[in-house]
């Protein structure tokens, strides 16, 4: 197998491109999205610039940072038909704020406001509906949908809308009338549970908001065959796969528990070629928390789980390893995870973990181990981990396999040592994983 060699940024393009798909997870810290562009954009040509503002919006489906792209191009005069731009991009009210945000961050404030800009704002504003707005008044580094009113002066398409506006401008909004309304105004279990049902007759928990709350129908003692119904009858072209796997986490209920897995097992479709090496931290700092009471191992093995569902071929190997003696601990797993359910391989995951000890990653011992102990040859190797690496201090990682990427879920600083020798390093994950492997090894 041949070794990875770093990617030849050899273009402003190519170095803000893979600057976005590695960053694909983390578009929370806006700053840095804005000055690395910034420092690479002087020599983009206005095609570039249309190509990268369709790749993030259309094809990777980022929100920010098209918009951070197009505000910058607009202060370099490198973005034609601005105002068209930003009415595509603009597709939530919390955008609207999120625009005056990014606008201050690259000129320094949001007065005067771009025409452009300030027409497509005020223009975008009155297309949403009275629920859309108030749920999307939200504050964004000090910006809210009043500083938006009070800077672009929207003409309102309606009496109601009108009124809406004023209510926004005086901080007075409506309360929502949706779920967690409803829930939050019931006072005793009985009632909860009563609300509960009533929402699932009503049809007002479908798709995503049904998968959110199963444990909340669980805990509330709704019948789980009742549930299981509901459940039956998703629209799994409105959820995907990672939403099934995370729906998983925690319910006690075993009738619902085999409906998720069921629905999970259709929803496995092929979409990488080839063959990948995936490598599971199943160390001890895995079982800290990462994200509305779930662990990192949690999230790590579902993206383990999905990758390995969604390969044409893949294989799973455990490491964890014996921080006293400065040696890792590896385990091939022995099962096809596309036969398996994802309680299962979680469950499988848990007893390894005892197994092979939870001490750290020891990425490098795992590489060397990995190349000498799994068969056949990999197109890429994919290392899920919290980068609390043991070998980070005096050995450099070095991947094998043609394409090789290093994901840190943790979104903390990386502090693995790789000499680039990683075709990329990611900060933080989604159910993107996939569309960013296939992205990457396409254009580079």
């Amino acid at each position: 197998m041949s070794q990875s060699n770093s990617v030849p940024l050899d273009t402003p393009y190519k170095r803000i491109l893979r600057f976005l798909l590695s960053n694909i997870f983390n578009v929370r810290n806006t700053n840095v999205i804005v000055d690395y562009i910034e420092n690479n954009f002087e020599h983009l040509s206005v095609d570039e610039v249309r190509q990268l503002i369709h790749l993030s919006s259309v094809q990777y489906k980022l929100r920010t940072v098209p918009l951070v792209l197009a505000i910058i191009a607009l202060k370099h005069n490198k973005l034609e038909n601005s105002k068209e731009v930003f009415l595509q991009l603009l597709t939530q009210p919390n955008l609207l704020t999120t625009a005056l945000s990014i606008y201050e961050q690259v000129n320094g404030n949001v007065k005067p406001l771009a025409a452009s800009l300030k027409k497509a704002l005020a223009e975008k504003i009155v297309t949403f509906n009275d629920y859309s707005l108030i749920k999307g008044n939200v504050t964004i580094n000090n910006f809210k949908l009043s500083d938006v009113i009070k800077l672009t002066h929207p003409k309102a398409i309606s009496k109601d809308q009108e009124i809406l506006f004023k209510q926004i401008l005086d901080g007075d909004t409506p309360k929502l009338d949706n779920w967690e309304t409803v829930i939050s105004s019931a006072k005793t279990q009985q009632e909860r549970q009563v609300q509960w049902e009533r929402l699932l007759l009503d049809g007002k928990l479908v798709n995503l908001n049904l998968l959110r709350n199963l444990n909340n129908l669980v805990d509330y003692s709704v019948n789980p065959n009742f549930v299981l119904d509901k459940l039956s009858n998703i629209n799994l072209d409105k959820v995907n796969l990672f939403q099934l796997l995370n729906a998983t986490l925690n319910i006690k209920n075993k009738v619902i528990l085999d409906g998720l897995n069921t629905l999970i097992n259709t929803q496995s479709k092929i979409s990488l070629d080839g063959r990948t090496l995936i490598i599971l931290d199943i160390s001890g700092s895995m079982s800290a928390s990462i994200d509305h009471n779930k662990t990192r191992l949690q999230v790590a093995t579902m993206l383990a789980f999905y990758l390995g569902r969604i390969c044409e071929n893949s294989l799973v190997v455990f490491t964890a390893g014996d921080d006293g003696a400065s040696i890792g601990k590896h385990k091939i797993y022995t099962k096809d995870v596309k036969n398996v359910s994802y309680t299962k391989f979680f469950e499988d995951t848990c007893a390894t973990n005892s197994e092979i000890g939870a001490g750290g990653i020891f990425t490098r011992q795992c590489l060397e181990w990995c190349e000498d102990n799994t068969p056949g040859r990999f197109n890429r190797t994919v290392v899920i981990s919290d980068s609390c690496d043991c070998d980070r201090y005096n050995k450099v990682s070095r991947p094998f396999t043609a394409y090789s990427f290093l994901l840190n879920i943790a979104n903390t600083s990386n502090e693995m040592v790789t000499d680039s020798n990683w075709s990329s390093e990611i900060n933080g994950w989604s159910e993107n994983l996939p569309l960013f492997i296939k992205e990457f090894e396409s254009n580079f």
